[in-house]
């Protein structure tokens, strides 16, 4: 980016000197015209050059910046910084086939924007999304897509609406001697690394949990094994399990946890990915009761230090400041940059 930016910077003396001299040369045969060159503005770059620079950016960055000049905000809406952020094809394609509501027919900007509002799929098992803030894709699966011991019997479980839930029905545990939930997400993801969570509300009767620690099992394309234990309890610290790693746990919207149990790689090339995954705890023969399961989230390991979307906290692009390079590289191009930075003292 910053190279492209100097690349474009030197070509842009190179014409205000041409003009200069061009003029200099009409002042001396005694021309009585106005010189013909004038200071050259950002603005005077072709908007596909400006729109080349804003595509190196994030999606937030480049909502800040089209609220800087009318240079950048037209720019910001072509195409070709939109079609960046949207998953490449055919991860892009299949997405949009399974949403209900498919923007097929809406630029990349329109088509980003909706589909960073998480759907849930005509089945109601699976839900996606994409970050606002990266465009990376995430995915979810609903607790009623698992396989929940005693699940049916309503003595043993119950299944109800809570607002802070992705899903429209969420299963509360009532009590259980025998607590397993499990199941599969057979997926197609762009390549890179991604974390798996559980997502858990715990209740005010929770009880019975203090016995043995809840054993999390994931695998991918009927690989290797990744576990993790935990001792489940409301507080925010739990003891580590000897010989295991310990999930991490964020709180997200309406109390609601999430428990990152394991990262994974989707690897180039890579069509299907088939994800396994087990919950348990049935060795300690204590009843057990007072939480809810939402399901499971699989999310690119990037964006999991944000606040995931629900379907009453949704992303917003306001609250997030400007990261990193090359924001810091791109101010000096701005017109009044150098007048300003004088004005600070500077060089």
């Amino acid at each position: 980016m910053e190279h492209m930016l100097k690349t474009i910077a030197e070509k842009m003396n190179l014409q205000l000197h041409a003009k200069r001299a061009e003029g200099s040369e009409q002042v001396a045969a005694g021309s009585s015209a106005e010189a013909p060159w004038r200071k050259t503005e950002f603005s005077d770059l072709p908007e596909i050059c400006i729109a080349m620079m804003l595509a190196c950016l994030s999606p937030v960055e480049v909502a800040k910046l089209a609220c800087v000049s009318r240079s950048f905000l037209d720019a910001s809406q072509s195409d070709l910084v939109w079609e960046r952020f949207l998953p490449p094809p055919p991860y892009i394609h299949k997405l949009v086939a399974v949403h209900p509501n498919p923007p097929s027919q809406f630029a990349c900007k329109e088509v980003f924007h909706h589909l960073c509002q998480p759907f849930v799929s005509s089945n109601h098992i699976q839900g996606y999304w994409l970050d606002r803030r990266t465009g990376g894709l995430n995915m979810s699966l609903s607790s009623s897509g698992l396989v929940i011991t005693w699940s049916e019997n309503e003595n043993y479980w119950q299944w109800r609406e809570d607002r802070g839930s992705m899903f429209p029905l969420v299963a509360e545990l009532k009590s259980v001697c025998w607590f397993e939930a499990k199941g599969e997400i057979v997926c197609t993801l762009p390549p890179g690394t991604y974390t798996l969570s559980w997502r858990i509300l715990f209740l005010e009767n929770f009880g019975g949990w203090t016995g043995q620690p809840v054993h999390f099992i994931f695998s991918k394309n009927d690989g290797v094994d990744i576990e993790s234990k935990c001792h489940m309890s409301p507080g925010r610290s739990m003891p580590v399990v000897p010989g295991y790693n310990l999930p991490k746990i964020r709180e997200v919207a309406d109390d609601w946890r999430e428990f990152d149990v394991g990262d994974f790689v989707v690897e180039r090339g890579e069509e299907m990915t088939l994800l396994k995954l087990q919950m348990l705890e049935i060795t300690g023969g204590w009843w057990k009761s007072g939480l809810c399961l939402d399901g499971v989230v699989v999310q690119p390991t990037n964006t999991i230090q944000r606040r995931s979307p629900s379907t009453i906290a949704e992303q917003s692009l306001e609250s997030e400041p400007f990261e990193g390079p090359p924001l810091g590289f791109l101010w000096r191009f701005l017109p009044g940059y150098r007048s300003f930075q004088r004005n600070l003292g500077g060089q």
